[in-house]
């Protein structure tokens, strides 16, 4: 299989964290840095070897295939090319009630960072197979497996529109 990575809010705040300002650091850490920096043997972001540094630093805020257009976060319709505000791309939420759908065109947005229940998600699925819905969220509140209905990591067969749930085993 080939993989696409993008980026995210987190590759983001990692981006950010390398200027190793007091605030770029905290916000670091407060969003799971300290696991990372412990993962790659590292005291700070910068001492990451540089192979990785440039891999996150290359990620694409997008991925188009298709159909199918990959966002980690969300899109700004407002703007006059959603693809080129890239804030919005790795932090947006909540954005179904402001699709452009002149502009999206008969594709469908992929994303994730707005966490819902499995019966929100398949709601979802069912709206996307009977065409009401273009929009098709894959997050499942993985990490939150204390909250009821997540705590899954979910992938879509986006040609049946078939989800696949995988609890959390970090738990």
């Amino acid at each position: 299989h080939t993989v696409h990575c993008l980026r995210g809010n987190h590759e983001q705040i990692f981006i950010d964290a390398l200027t190793d300002t007091h605030y770029t650091i905290d916000r670091f850490y407060g969003a799971g840095g300290r696991s990372t920096l412990k993962s790659f043997g590292a005291k700070r972001p910068s001492e990451i070897d540089d192979y990785y540094l440039d891999f996150i630093n290359n990620l694409p805020n997008y991925l188009e295939v298709g159909r199918f257009l990959f966002v980690h976060g969300g899109l700004n319709f407002d703007h006059p090319d959603p693809l080129q505000d890239q804030e919005s791309m790795l932090w947006e939420r909540y954005w179904y009630n402001n699709i452009n759908y002149v502009w999206l065109g008969d594709r469908y947005v992929v994303h994730g960072h707005t966490p819902i229940t499995l019966r929100e998600h398949e709601g979802l699925l069912k709206l996307t197979k009977n065409g009401t819905e273009r929009a098709i969220n894959l997050d499942t509140g993985c990490v939150f497996h204390h909250r009821k209905g997540m705590g899954l990591l979910t992938a879509v067969n986006l040609t049946t529109f078939r989800g696949v749930y995988q609890p959390n085993i970090d738990q």
